[in-house]
């Protein structure tokens, strides 16, 4: 599949028109109608354990620290917050 056609099956979650909240989740059956391939991880697993970890570890740095947080595999980047 092309860019363009993954960008097109995947605007539902690229804009608000659907899903008006910022942080609005993503769930499974909506992304395999989109017809992307996705894994269904064990909530008692290992991965869950450490996709929770930074989860948890992002929605603290972002609580004290900055105001956005975006993170790759290679890069990582943060509007931190002024602090009085």
């Amino acid at each position: 599949m092309k860019a363009p056609d993954i960008k097109k099956n995947i605007e539902i979650f690229l804009t608000p028109k659907r899903k008006k909240a910022h942080g609005r989740p993503i769930y499974r059956d909506e992304v395999t109608t989109c017809g992307l391939n996705i894994d269904k991880v064990d909530v008692k697993g290992k991965m869950w354990q450490l996709i929770y970890e930074l989860y948890l570890r992002t929605d603290n740095f972002v609580s004290t620290h900055a105001a956005k947080c975006v993170e790759t595999k290679e890069l990582s980047f943060a509007a931190r917050v002024k602090e009085d």
